[in-house]
């Protein structure tokens, strides 16, 4: 207010609207207001404007229910934007979006003031706010007292609607607090801030039956979806030819997907009831009377499944990221949405399929929520040329002259006004209902700092104005929409930058140099180096979140090998070839520190004012401990051969008097009769993952081959299965060794078999053990490569036999050690860890336990618990 900033607030920005950008300041709230809390059984749940929608639901899971809103976004998508976006989704419509699931809010206007209607603040409001509150009760009164406009309102807010303000307020509700915080829901930041807020929520109904229908045509397929929806189809999604087509390179879909003729239309249904015989007589009674809808050419069956289920609605979910991955490079993908009166659905589709034949965009992208009457089109072009810009503009005309004036539908259906609708709010909604809308703008921010351009506008051409340029960077991440939904899990997400802000910046910086900006290219890559290439933990977590699968820990490893030098090669190349003394030497480095750390923590206090000196070089740990004894065990009859990872040979326990992990291994082997085979050579050897992550292209080669021909002699020529105890390292093993191999290491590679400590321990160890002392509650931290490969349901299953109560953090996340990255950048871990450690804090565990060594030290440190590896809870439980 003082110096008349403009300030945005941004939750996720998956609404791609233009709603989440402004200038002055943006105020991202992802960084903080993480709080959770299910209320009266589970039929209100009350939340900060931090967390996922995904988030919430698997709170509220264990209590079967779930809120309303379920965006396609759901993994990434925030609170605070679900309400300030009045977000819908799949299957919620109408009755079950943010604003009639309201229960209540807390709210802070641009005076500072905070108001909570959860705690009948009405009296002190309407005193304290009296500009603001008489304001609105007198747009209240002009509204009630326009019968057309009030038929209007209830008509509009009958279908999705979230274009220009929620004004259903002044008819659903009298006193001036309940008004605003309504009119808070879909105000996309523009009145105030939602500090808080509470959800009536909806059952679960966990047992679920879906199909995808395949229909001759789309006027055959929007004309079925009546009929479905009468039968009590929870969702149906259409998704035309061109949609289908961009399915093709995800497995497992129906095999009409694949081969479906041109022109043809799917519908994709889902039924929910609260169990399985429910769901069994619904769908005898549906699946005949679906077969008879005309046009319907090919169904698959309803399928209650859930990795078939899965399948089917993770590609809808995914759609927008799919688009992305075939648009060609440089282009830019955009989505509106949409939606018209049901009965209208036919002419509607048929419109925007005239459009895009109209304005040359090909074959029409179409897909969407069609039981709300709820569609999302594509359009995919290079924006950054005048004609193709001066195109989109026409076809955005045209589009909202079909759906406003012709149609009586809403220009915007669920993802917000933002600026892409902005200056046609009035042409929707007229004359008065948008001078309400100005006038209450006034109300709640007299000097328009609160996301000024947003909702009301005075710029006519703004909708095509500032538009996202995507100019080619690198096979590897041009492919990228930039949806959002990589950014929750990125480690660096609080310290430094995202996925999806690394590409961002790496295409902005491309975008300067052909336009031969040199300096602020120059100025942009400096600034870069830091928060885009030292601060990723090239962790892959984005690849597991990706519609595309875009790993931005590739980019950052090219990064990285493109910036060495001939010296630094060199004495990478030096440390792979004689890899055993630079073992020895951080052994002793580790018994040397642990000693110093007798004295009263010297060694953290040294090697952190060096690290001020000199940023490269690590920082000291506590619970680092000294180095173990070596292990060595070479028997001739072998039933696995174990490698005891390089971390687990150089970093003991931090308990004092505990076993090393290779020792407990053995240990735990020997007690369920298992033989194991430890190489006096595992010594000097190391899965490559410390090269090949930090750019040392040659000596990741050379350690790839010598430890494919260390594991072939010690399996005997494939024929023993290889155990890793680091996850991360067995994941390095089994997915990251192949491009660097000679042919004849190749060869040798595709045949080994190397399982993650989690697998072997449940498959083959513990069936021939008894458990003797099972822990009352332990928790999980599985390490995010454990996660990418398919092995933490396996830890869990592991840790399940052995406790009676499993804890997996809720904001588990990478933790960020990265091997050694949380040791050079101590900040990165910081971020990363920091709600995981919060969120466990308040209880006393039996046990923490992770499977890296390396991340075990690191979750130690910061949390004052003695995290380690999960053979010790083996140990311990089956003595």
């Amino acid at each position: 207010n003082e110096h008349k900033v403009p300030v945005t607030y941004r939750a996720a920005g998956t609404s791609l609207s233009g709603q989440a950008l402004g200038t002055g300041i943006i105020c991202d709230i992802s960084g903080g207001f993480q709080r959770i809390e299910p209320r009266d059984e589970g039929n209100l749940v009350w939340f900060q404007p931090g967390p996922t929608v995904e988030m919430v639901d698997r709170v509220l899971l264990p209590l079967g229910k779930r809120i309303g809103p379920d965006p396609g976004s759901t993994k990434a998508a925030r609170m605070g934007g679900v309400i300030a976006n009045n977000a819908s989704g799949m299957t919620c419509g109408v009755k079950f979006n943010s604003y009639h699931t309201l229960h209540s809010l807390r709210v802070v206007l641009i005076d500072g003031s905070v108001y909570d209607s959860a705690e009948a603040d009405h009296v002190r409001f309407e005193g304290d706010q009296k500009r603001l509150a008489e304001g609105l009760l007198v747009l209240r009164k002009e509204v009630l007292e326009d019968a057309e406009l009030v038929e209007k309102i209830k008509k509009k807010f009958s279908i999705k609607c979230v274009t220009g303000y929620g004004i259903n307020a002044f008819v659903d509700f009298e006193r001036p607090l309940d008004i605003f915080v309504h009119l808070m829901v879909g105000s996309e930041g523009t009145l105030g801030f939602v500090s808080e807020g509470t959800l009536k929520t909806r059952p679960l109904n966990p047992a679920r039956s879906s199909s995808m229908l395949l229909f001759e045509g789309i006027k055959s397929c929007a004309a079925a979806v009546p009929v479905i929806e009468e039968m009590g189809a929870q969702a149906l999604e259409l998704e035309n030819d061109a949609t289908l087509k961009a399915y093709h390179a995800i497995p497992g879909l129906p095999d009409f997907v694949y081969t479906h003729p041109d022109g043809a239309c799917a519908l994709l249904i889902d039924f929910w009831r609260e169990n399985d015989d429910e769901l069994e007589k619904v769908v005898q009674q549906v699946e005949p009377k679906v077969r008879q809808c005309a046009g319907l050419i090919d169904m698959s069956p309803f399928t209650r499944r859930p990795e078939e289920h899965h399948t089917l609605w993770d590609a809808r979910s995914q759609l927008f990221g799919v688009l992305g991955e075939i648009r060609p490079p440089g282009t830019t993908l955009v989505t509106e949405d949409m939606a018209v009166p049901l009965d209208e659905l036919v002419p509607f589709v048929q419109g925007l399929e005239a459009l895009y034949a109209k304005h040359g965009y090909g074959d029409a992208l179409i897909a969407g929520h069609a039981s709300a009457g709820n569609l999302h089109f594509f359009i995919i072009d290079d924006l950054s040329d005048k004609k193709s810009l001066k195109r989109y503009k026409a076809f955005m005309q045209d589009a909202v002259a079909l759906v406003a004036d012709d149609l009586n539908g809403s220009l915007k259906a669920e993802h917000g006004t933002g600026r892409v609708v902005a200056p046609f709010v009035e042409r929707e909604w007229g004359a008065k209902a948008y001078g309400i809308m100005k006038r209450l703008k006034v109300l709640a921010d007299p000097d328009g700092l609160l996301n000024p351009g947003v909702i009301i506008t005075d710029d006519p051409d703004v909708y095509f104005k500032n538009m996202k340029l995507a100019p080619a960077v690198w096979p590897g991440i041009d492919k990228c929409v930039e949806c959002g939904f990589c950014e929750h899990v990125c480690p660096s997400r609080l310290p430094a930058l995202t996925p999806r802000q690394r590409i961002q910046a790496s295409r902005k910086h491309a975008e300067h140099l052909e336009a031969g900006r040199h300096k602020q290219a120059k100025v942009l890559w400096h600034e870069y180096e830091y928060g885009g290439v030292q601060m990723c933990a090239a962790d892959g977590m984005c690849h597991t979140q990706c519609p595309v699968k875009i790993n931005v820990a590739d980019w950052t490893d090219y990064l990285r090998a493109a910036e060495k030098g001939h010296i630094e090669r060199g004495l990478a190349m030096l440390m792979a070839k004689h890899f055993r003394l630079v073992e020895d030497v951080l052994r002793g480095a580790m018994d040397i520190g642990t000693l110093a750390n007798h004295l009263g923590h010297t060694m953290k206090h040294v090697t952190a004012a060096l690290h001020h000196l000199v940023p490269i070089s690590p920082v000291w740990s506590d619970p680092m401990g000294s180095a173990p004894p070596e292990v060595v065990a070479e028997v001739e009859d072998a039933d696995f051969v174990y490698y005891p990872a390089c971390v687990t040979r150089m970093m003991g326990s931090s308990a004092v008097g505990r076993k090393s992990v290779a020792e407990t291994v053995l240990e735990v082997a020997q007690r369920a009769g298992i033989k194991l085979f430890v190489g006096k050579d595992a010594k000097g050897t190391c899965c490559s993952q410390m090269f090949s992550h930090n750019g040392f292209e040659g000596a990741y080669a050379f350690m790839a081959n010598h430890m494919v021909e260390r594991m072939w002699q010690w399996s005997r020529g494939a024929r023993i299965p290889i155990v890793c105890d680091v996850t991360s390292c067995t994941k390095t093993l089994t997915d990251e060794l192949a491009k660097p191999l000679t042919d004849e290491n190749a060869r040798r590679y595709k045949k080994l078999h190397i399982i993650d400590i989690n697998e072997w321990l449940k498959d083959d160890v513990l069936p021939k053990l008894k458990i003797t002392s099972k822990f009352q509650s332990v928790v999980l931290h599985p390490t995010c490569a454990c996660v990418e490969s398919g092995d933490d349901q396996a830890m869990r299953e592991v840790a399940e036999a052995c406790a009676e109560r499993v804890t997996v953090p809720l904001n588990w996340g990478c933790c960020g050690i990265a091997g050694n990255r949380g040791f050079l950048h101590p900040e990165l871990s910081d971020g990363a860890m920091l709600y995981e450690l919060e969120e466990v804090a308040p209880e006393s565990y039996d046990g923490y336990y992770s499977v890296a060594r390396t991340c075990e030290i690191g979750l130690s440190q910061r949390s004052a618990k003695n995290y380690e590896s999960i053979i010790y809870l083996v140990e311990e439980a089956t003595r």
